[in-house]
């Protein structure tokens, strides 16, 4: 059912127009029809043999709800609909107050409903229900509520007049709630326990201690645990602190005989230790064993100890012999004895072949004679013109213009597309700016050299209904085709492409991108809709412009239609040329 608004319906029957079929049915699907819709007009209990759509509104168990989506045929589903009104059968009502002394109004008598309920006003003890129900201790705040078939009862007063000691006998340990009133009628005294004096408004608080040490269940004081721990310090030489010399701030000022507190040293050293960069142990990633560990583990310094020792034995390691170590060669040396690293780098420096060294190349040259390194390099600086450049011999794409002085590449640079099989020359290699000149597939130019070209290497695909640019390259570019600084003439701009789409409409065209804010179709688009899912056809269009100064053209396409699965490609290979005609 097609549900639209009275201006969209307008807008079908303007004059001159021909509404179609579609059109009037979704004229008499918006509009109002007795027979079918009799049922939906006014508040009506949920039926569950219709469907209702957004905005209708039923009656169900009582309470009013307003759809919020369209239902389905079968029972009332809650979450497809809003509650408006009404309330939830079963919820408390409030009905006044009670005099539970008097018993007014008359709770037996009146009438009443499920969750009614009343407030105690006056304490009393009125029976309510029938034994072994019977309800009859009401104080003030308390709620008689009821269930359908008895009253109960919501205690909201908790007075205690009276505490049992649930210790038992001996000392008490008396129980009650907070804000209640709890009386105590005696407690025995007993060493260490509260005094209460009995007919006295006096409760006596003081604890009996044992200062004497004659009693096996009375404590020390506060003051004669001082005075004891006093008498002890002497015997276990303890020295008192000295106060006057300790000092909590380091200062130009500080003595000899000052001592820094223990927060104070610890502080300092967390200062030195962060401007030191000293990082904490990572404790929890160290191993003392290589069992199981992992690329996060670092192994202890002894369980590297350990291991290179273990490497050591196993590789067949043999000490050094000092006694036959010698750090000088002579005639008295023998097959036993070995020379230092120094020694034998130093003896193979002195046996330089002197006489066959050349500080100038001979006339006839042999095999013999070696040149000198400041010969060698004096032979260098004479040569020029020896090229010197970065080349690509293995590139997969077509250079950009970021591929420039910053990546090593400059006038005369070479670079080889291996997939495409073409060749492009560097004439300029300004970073951000570089030229590529492509030297291979060359259509040469009956006016001059202004043969620009531009190729996909990879597939473009898109399924939107606004046009899309091809792309190419990786990472992925639009393939944009740049005519340089040309003068002015007469060009030639000619574009093909091989297409493909799943028996959907499609676009294609040509642009003047030089503003990309406001592109201008150049020529006339294609349109193309294949016959089957495996067809390809091959798109091409071509257009004579005169203009002088730069360009750039790209290739654009898009999904006529917007419907499901409409999906256009362009294959690899889309190709854009430029050339001067006149």
């Amino acid at each position: 059912m097609a549900l639209v608004s009275r201006n969209i319906l307008k807008a079908f029957f303007i004059p001159g127009a021909k509404p179609t079929s579609a059109q009037f049915n979704t004229l008499i699907d918006s509009t109002v029809n007795y027979l079918d819709d009799r049922y939906l007009l006014g508040l009506k209990n949920y039926d569950s043999a219709l469907i209702y759509v957004l905005g209708d509104t039923v009656i169900y168990n009582q309470i009013i709800y307003q759809a919020k989506a369209t239902t389905i045929v079968g029972a009332f589903d809650i979450s497809k609909w809003n509650k408006i009104a009404g309330s939830t059968p079963g919820s408390v009502n409030y009905k006044g107050a009670w005099n539970a002394s008097t018993n007014t109004p008359n709770l037996n008598t009146v009438t009443k409903a499920i969750g009614d309920y009343y407030v105690v006003s006056i304490a009393g003890n009125t029976s309510l229900n029938s034994p072994p129900n019977v309800i009859n201790d009401w104080e003030i705040g308390d709620w008689a509520i009821f269930d359908g078939t008895l009253w109960g009862k919501i205690d909201n007063s908790d007075a205690v007049t009276d505490a049992a000691n649930v210790a038992g006998v001996g000392a008490g340990i008396y129980q009650g709630k907070n804000n209640t009133v709890l009386q105590f009628k005696k407690l025995t005294n007993v060493d260490g326990s509260l005094d209460v004096t009995d007919g006295a408004n006096i409760v006596d608080l003081g604890i009996n201690f044992d200062d004497a040490g004659v009693s096996a269940s009375r404590a020390w004081s506060a003051f004669k645990i001082d005075a004891e721990l006093a008498t002890k310090e002497p015997l276990l030489g303890y020295t008192a602190e000295d106060v006057a010399n300790k000092v909590n701030a380091l200062s130009g000022t500080s003595t000899n005989v000052q001592y820094p507190s223990a927060k104070l040293v610890f502080d300092q050293l967390a200062f030195k230790q962060n401007n030191l960069g000293y990082t904490p142990e990572n404790v929890a990633n160290k191993v003392i064993t290589l069992a199981g560990a992992t690329d996060t583990q670092y192994p202890s310094a002894k369980l590297i100890l350990d291991q290179l020792a273990l490497k050591q034995n196993s590789l067949g390691y043999t000490a050094e012999n000092v006694a036959n170590k010698v750090i000088a060669i002579s005639g008295a040396s023998t097959n036993t004895e070995y020379p230092t690293a120094k020694l034998t780098f130093d003896q193979l420096a002195l046996k330089e072949n002197l006489s066959n060294k050349v500080t100038a190349f001979q006339v006839t040259p042999d095999n013999t004679h070696y040149p000198s390194e400041k010969l060698v390099a004096d032979k260098f600086a004479t040569l020029s013109n020896v090229q010197n450049t970065k080349v690509n011999l293995s590139a997969t794409i077509d250079p950009t213009v970021s591929n420039d002085s910053s990546q090593g590449y400059s006038l005369g640079s070479s670079w080889i597309n291996t997939i495409l099989k073409k060749e492009f020359v560097c004439v300029d290699a300004t970073a951000g700016a570089a030229v590529w000149k492509e030297t291979t597939n060359f259509t040469p130019s009956v006016f001059g050299n202004n043969y620009v070209a531009i190729e996909s290497t990879i597939s473009s695909t898109t399924s939107n209904i606004g046009f899309q640019p091809c792309q190419t390259g990786s990472p992925v570019i639009t393939m944009a085709l740049n005519t340089g600084s040309v003068p002015s003439g007469t060009y030639r701009i000619q574009w093909s492409c091989l297409v493909t789409n799943n028996q959907k409409l499609g676009e294609f065209r040509l642009v003047d991108n030089t503003v990309p804010a406001s592109p201008v179709q150049v020529g006339q688009s294609l349109i193309f809709q294949a016959s089957d899912n495996t067809e390809k056809i091959s798109l091409a269009g071509i257009a004579n412009i005169n203009f002088s100064g730069n360009r750039q053209y790209i290739l654009q396409f898009r999904s006529v239609n917007n419907n499901g699965g409409n999906t256009q490609t362009m294959q690899i290979g889309s190709k854009i040329e430029f050339w001067r005609v006149s």
